[in-house]
């Protein structure tokens, strides 16, 4: 069944027009830098709702497009969008000290796309978005 579930995903992403794909896309980068601007009062250091919106994209996006929104929100935030944590854009941010933990978006939400089932369980799917979150503090 899951391999009926997967060609069927892959069919309907190749028949989708380009704009509704471009559109998705645009959209769910807005979603993911939406999240970075709202923070969590935490210890030592505050949360942002970053790392959850990656996960929920990563259940509910084929990879494909998960992985595209992500590299299109890092690539909003090099040219200087402020989509940052803080309103901040630039690409010295992406050489800087936060570089890795934002090019770690890309794995975590490639990782939770390509791993979810179409029959997961809850334990699965959580190990799942926790083992996704180490490529961000490597």
């Amino acid at each position: 069944a899951s391999d009926v579930y997967k060609r069927q995903i892959q069919k309907y992403e190749t028949d989708l027009p380009k704009t509704v794909f471009l559109t998705k896309v645009i959209l769910l980068s807005f979603l993911i830098a939406i999240s970075a601007q709202i923070r969590i009062p935490f210890w030592p250091v505050p949360m942002t709702l970053q790392t959850p919106t990656l996960m929920a994209i990563g259940l509910v996006c084929s990879p494909g497009l998960a992985i595209s929104a992500v590299l299109a929100y890092v690539i909003e935030g090099g040219m200087g969008f402020p989509v940052f944590q803080g309103m901040n854009g630039g690409v010295h941010y992406l050489f800087g000290t936060t570089a890795g933990y934002i090019v770690g978006f890309i794995p975590l939400v490639a990782i939770v796309s390509c791993f979810k089932k179409t029959e997961s369980h809850f334990f699965w799917l959580t190990g799942v978005c926790f083992l996704s979150t180490l490529p961000m503090y490597v």
